[in-house]
């Protein structure tokens, strides 16, 4: 089966693993493109430029904490009391 070329906002949530509010930020921003015509389809191309973008800037925040000697830190870690 051919993949597919132009994605719903919910389904571009779920391939960047972001919230569909965040979806339709990075389109008024212009990172994600968009067809012309409603409803809205986000191609292929621009999820795929986009995840490797942020795969990029982590590789870069790995090789800055691993030169600084800095801890990596978990959420798994922080704990938020409640009262």
């Amino acid at each position: 089966m051919p993949e597919k070329t132009l994605y719903r906002i919910s389904e571009a949530a779920i391939y960047l693993g972001v919230g569909r509010s965040t979806i339709y930020e990075l389109l008024e921003e212009g990172r994600l493109i968009k067809t012309r015509v409603l409803p809205v389809r986000i191609t292929i191309e621009s999820l795929r430029k986009y995840r490797a973008s942020i795969v990029e800037v982590i590789s870069e925040d790995d090789k800055i904490n691993s030169v600084h000697n800095r801890p990596q830190m978990s959420t798994a870690a922080l704990t938020i009391p409640f009262d």
